[in-house]
């Protein structure tokens, strides 16, 4: 009996320790998560009171964190799904005392029409230094598939295939100063294609060229500069100028340009540029000379004219101290056409028949230098060419109807097809046309487009639809 007593209180002892240890929960805060075709990110809350940790999922989906201790935010990272067919997997969370299971389901990208096929590849652009690289090609095809680099600095390990691929690209060590770059094209057996881009950096190049100074200003009265070449190749020197002269025309290494300018006999001032060129390197010295003395001058005021396409007239004041001349294009009048010291002159601009805005300048003129000038600008005319109906049904029986052309130019109505005719098909100007459609015996509907063309190359169209 005593026995009995120690065993029945040995069992008491044991089951109250055990109810004294609170269970390790887990759980999800969904039972379930809809991720896109195309892949994304995702987070998903996780309950517990001590320590977890989550089992392997599908090589598409990513879960971070896999374990840790109480509550946690997990970061799910889903792959795009080209598989189109959908997919799911579950992710696992267990503890010593408890599991819990969060169901995830991804979608696919429907093929609505199955009888169009697809290529894509990833990446589509692939950008190495001179020393070369490899790098993979992914290609997503649902049918036979090849390339071709056409250069022999790229290479793939293979160049066909078919079906989902994974390819390898080879870019070879570019030895030129240069950078270059190639477009490749994957073509699939249904013609669908897909373009890669691969650029190269040139090698580093060694060769220097340097001038000093960068730029030089003369005086009016001209005079002499020098430019010092430091390089380590062959150079020649080029300018774009009647008004300075240089010593050399090149050299070898270290040397010395000598450059002279003539004195500056016009009231403005002018400026140059002096190329120093070896192999691949340009440098460049910016000469400037002052304006020369000049008593001749004349100022407009304003200097821009701006006017609608009906023209119109403007008026503009000229401020000199000589005589002068004034030139214009002909589509602009004067009042006058030379005139000495200060006057006002009278513009007058005709209607402008273009539909393009047309510019002319004024030149204001002494002993045939110009010493000032006006901007004439001036919009073309509005173009119009409409229709009142750009969709036209007619029964099987066929007949006739009108419809209206609104246009300020000439036009003509084409047609390729025998069962229209429009009377008339040539016009300028408003008109009512007569459409004519001949019978129809089928029992499919039948439609043609009308182009109404204008002079100027403007266009609108009507549909003509015909009912069985």
């Amino acid at each position: 009996m005593k026995r009995l007593h120690l065993s029945l209180f040995v069992v008491a002892i044991a089951c109250l320790l055990v109810g004294c240890r609170k269970p390790v929960e887990v759980s999800f805060d969904i039972q379930s998560q809809t991720i896109a075709a195309e892949g994304g990110t995702y987070t998903v809350e996780l309950k517990s009171n001590g320590d977890w940790s989550i089992g392997t999922t599908a090589e598409w989906l990513t879960v971070s964190p896999t374990s840790g201790n109480g509550d946690a935010t997990l970061t799910l990272v889903a792959q795009r799904n080209a598989t189109h067919e959908a997919r799911s997997t579950e992710i696992k969370a267990t503890t010593k005392d408890n599991t819990a299971m969060l169901t995830v389901n991804q979608e696919f990208i429907p093929n609505v029409h199955p009888e169009e096929h697809y290529l894509t590849i990833t990446p589509t652009e692939y950008e190495v230094g001179y020393q070369g690289g490899t790098t993979t090609i992914d290609i997503e095809c649902d049918e036979e598939w090849m390339t071709e680099t056409g250069v022999d600095w790229v290479r793939f390990d293979r160049t066909e295939g078919n079906g989902n691929d994974q390819i390898t690209l080879t870019v070879t060590q570019n030895t030129s100063f240069t950078a270059r770059q190639v477009e490749i094209k994957f073509a699939s057996a249904s013609q669908c294609v897909a373009v890669l881009f691969v650029r190269q950096d040139g090698a580093p190049d060694s060769h220097y060229l340097n001038v000093s100074p960068e730029s030089l200003s003369f005086p009016k009265e001209g005079g002499t500069h020098e430019i010092a070449v430091e390089t380590d190749e062959d150079w020649s020197v080029r300018y774009d100028c009647d008004w300075l002269n240089l010593s050399t025309e090149g050299g070898s290494g270290n040397g010395t340009i000598v450059v002279t300018v003539e004195p500056n006999e016009i009231f403005v001032g002018r400026q140059a540029v002096v190329k120093v060129v070896s192999r691949n390197l340009e440098k460049t010295v910016n000469v400037t000379q002052e304006p020369g003395e000049d008593p001749y001058m004349a100022s407009v005021a304003p200097d821009s004219l701006f006017l609608g396409y009906g023209g119109g007239a403007k008026t503009v004041a000229i401020t000199s101290n000589c005589d002068w001349t004034i030139e214009a294009p002909s589509w602009i009048s004067l009042t006058t056409a030379a005139g000495s010291h200060n006057a006002t002159i009278d513009f007058m601009v005709g209607y402008n028949g273009l539909f393009s805005t047309r510019i002319g300048y004024v030149l204001v003129k002494h002993e045939g230098q110009v010493l000032a000038n006006i901007v004439v600008v001036q919009e073309g005319r509005e173009n119009i060419l409409s229709v009142d109906e750009t969709e036209i049904t007619m029964a099987a029986e066929g007949g006739t109807r009108y419809f209206n052309i609104t246009a300020n130019q000439s036009w003509e109505a084409l047609y390729e097809v025998e069962w229209i005719a429009c009377y008339p098909s040539v016009g300028s100007g408003d008109t009512e046309v007569l459409l004519k459609v001949s019978q129809w015996h089928s029992t499919e509907p039948r439609e043609a487009e009308i182009t109404i063309k204008g002079e100027y190359g403007s266009t609108v169209t009507i549909m003509v639809r015909q009912n069985p």
